[in-house]
């Protein structure tokens, strides 16, 4: 059975915003590789698909957000953006071997529709395999250019007030014009207690850093981007974000 999120989307009752269309990247790395499960993150599918090492360190993802918001390091602003950076690149690896034709707005909500509608706000169900069912044992065929080139001239902003989050919302609103797809992500206050950093990244790179905890409230024109269905927001496992920030912020 396919579980959706509740009401389709995130409600956070005290900003009054709604999170349309969310996609869990592993659907579609499940059309390349039955392997997929569960238990299969997006540093699984980051090395697995783009041979790329998403992080050294657990300590890293795992890092005190909330304790940080005054002055994140470098390390952990460099993991952030690129984690939802990766998100990206793995989605546009995703339609250049599922439809081989290069990406145009009209091309992408065509993949979409075809790959990704019957899948939005729905919560990663792997297909059971039964006992003894052979699994695929094909090599998966991995993103051939090196992550420098891959993940080059990243343009990262943390954003800790409203301000500049409005000014950084038109510039992802003008991407998602051209490829109306967000790399989406949360990270927590320790032990995974609440959201205190909500991750934003374009195709073109810009990857925005959103301190929740310190904003108070989510800028309009965030909100519009969050609640724009026409705008997919894809990640590994997105669906535990939506339920953390609405139970954080509902």
């Amino acid at each position: 059975m396919v579980e959706h999120i509740r009401d389709t989307a995130i409600k956070l009752t005290d900003y009054d915003v709604r999170v349309e269309s969310i996609f869990d990247l592993r659907y579609l790395a499940q059309k390349l590789d039955d392997r997929i499960d569960q238990s299969v993150r997006l540093k699984d599918l980051s090395k697995n698909f783009l041979d790329i090492k998403l992080f050294e360190f657990d300590r890293l993802a795992n890092s005190h957000w909330k304790k940080k918001t005054i002055n994140l390091d470098t390390r952990n602003v460099n993991y952030a953006a690129k984690t939802v950076r990766v998100a990206i690149e793995l989605f546009k690896h995703f339609e250049e071997k599922l439809v081989l034709e290069n990406s145009s707005n009209e091309g992408v909500q065509t993949f979409i529709n075809e790959h990704c509608k019957p899948h939005l706000n729905h919560i990663y169900r792997n297909r059971t395999k039964e006992a003894g069912q052979n699994q695929s044992t094909e090599t998966v065929d991995k993103q051939t250019v090196q992550e420098n080139e891959l993940l080059s001239n990243p343009e990262i902003h943390v954003i800790c007030n409203v301000e500049d989050c409005e000014t950084m919302a038109e510039q992802l609103r003008k991407h998602c014009n051209e490829y109306n797809v967000l790399g989406f992500g949360c990270r927590y206050s320790a032990n995974r207690q609440t959201v205190s950093l909500l991750q934003l990244a374009s195709h073109r790179g810009l990857c925005a850093l959103v301190q929740l905890r310190k904003l108070k409230t989510i800028p309009t024109k965030l909100q519009d981007i969050l609640e724009d269905e026409h705008i997919l927001k894809i990640g590994d496992d997105v669906s535990f974000n939506v339920n953390r920030l609405e139970r954080d912020y509902g």
